[in-house]
C-alpha cells in the first residue's frame, strides 16, 4: 500500500502536485511548503515536521526495505557496504 491508496482508503480528498523518485526533490518542495510527502521516518531532515493523525492523516503502514546485489560484485567495497546497510537497517527494525 503507498500514500495515495492510504488516502483514498480513508476516503481523504487529495492532489497529486509533485512526484519524484529523488528524496532531494521531494525534500525541496515540502521545504518549500508547496506540499507534503510520505517519506520513510528515517529519512526525514530535522528540517521537516513529521505530520500524521493529528492532523488527520491516515496511518501508513511499515514500509519494506530490501538490498539487491549483483552475486558477482565480490569487491571488498561492496561487500563492506552490503555489510553496512544490512546492519544499519537491522538496528531500526
Amino acid at each position: 500500500m503507498n500514500v495515495l491508496q492510504a488516502l483514498g482508503g480513508a476516503d481523504r480528498s487529495y492532489r497529486c502536485t509533485y512526484s519524484s523518485a529523488s528524496l532531494l526533490g521531494l525534500v525541496a518542495v515540502v521545504q518549500a511548503g508547496l506540499a507534503v510527502a510520505g517519506l520513510a521516518q528515517r529519512s526525514v531532515p530535522p528540517s521537516l515536521r513529521i505530520i500524521g493523525a493529528n492532523e488527520g492523516l491516515p496511518v501508513l503502514p511499515d514500509l519494506e526495505i530490501g538490498i539487491l546485489r549483483n552475486p558477482l560484485s565480490t569487491t571488498p567495497a561492496v561487500d563492506r557496504l552490503h555489510d553496512f546497510l544490512r546492519r544499519d537497517l537491522a538496528q531500526q527494525a
